[in-house]
């Protein structure tokens, strides 16, 4: 399954949410025009990086949506600090059974374990 990540001045945590989702599949990083090395440590990192100069958060997941190549697709954000391998693998593997449905992550703001859940 591919990821979608739209991405705006997140050079500080890019790289590492990139990496989470590697083995889940093909990691698509749109760069919404970031000042900073997001384009370059999201390259860096594996993930095929689109520029969207200029485009909003919906414009940049419509436009990472038309490289996905599979029928599932996994949205995530770029700036989740504290995000692991393990986390993205553990969604990929609830999100497979899935016919219909979502699932949502829930990430505390300052500590704590990540955790995800099923929406039917």
């Amino acid at each position: 399954m591919d990821v979608v990540i739209p991405a705006y001045d997140s050079a500080d945590t890019i790289g590492a949410t990139v990496r989470a989702f590697a083995s889940v599949g093909q990691v698509i990083v749109v760069d919404c025009g970031s000042a900073d090395d997001t384009y370059g440590k999201a390259l860096l990192a594996g993930a095929r990086v689109v520029s969207g100069k200029g485009l909003g958060k919906g414009e940049a997941v419509s436009l990472g949506l038309s490289y996905v190549k599979t029928e599932r697709v996994i949205l995530c954000d770029s700036d989740l600090g504290g995000f692991e391998r393990a986390h993205a693998l553990a969604m990929a593997e609830d999100y497979d059974g899935m016919t219909r449905g979502r699932i949502t992550g829930l990430f505390p703001m300052r500590s704590g374990p990540l955790s995800h859940r099923r929406l039917a």
